[in-house]
């Protein structure tokens, strides 16, 4: 959350007028050490690009942690910026890893797995305090 909202103080001081382009995005370079994952580093290289659209290394950056992160944990978000990045669209990533061998053709009794379901919707669906 905190990563966020430094973030987007940034950009609001950018869009308010409060700081000038190069002081919010020296702002949001100081946050580059501070917030080291993939994700958050693509975001602040994102934010830096949209305040300077001639800022290559920001947009490259940027597109490259997001198609990085597109094959790991894919968004719309992911896909998105990408796209407005490079112009380009990635591909859609199957997100569910194909199933053991062992396991494509094994029997299974689907009214057991309903009755299975029935339960856990029944269960998960009760109030908290009252008793099964």
């Amino acid at each position: 959350m905190r990563f966020r909202c430094e973030l987007l103080a940034a950009r609001l001081a950018a869009l308010t007028g409060d700081a000038g382009a190069a002081r919010s995005a020296d702002g949001l370079r100081a946050l580059l050490p501070v917030w080291t994952g993939d994700a958050e580093q693509a975001a602040i290289t994102y934010e830096l690009w949209r305040l300077d659209p001639t800022d290559a290394d920001s947009r490259n950056r940027a597109a490259e942690l997001y198609a990085a992160l597109h094959r790991t944990a894919p968004t719309a978000e992911h896909r998105r910026r990408y796209e407005e990045l490079t112009g380009e669209r990635l591909e859609a990533v199957s997100v569910l890893p194909p199933l053991p061998p062992d396991e494509v053709d094994a029997p299974f009794d689907l009214d057991e797995l309903l009755r299975d379901l029935d339960t856990l919707v029944a269960v998960t669906s009760r109030p908290p305090d009252e008793e099964p």
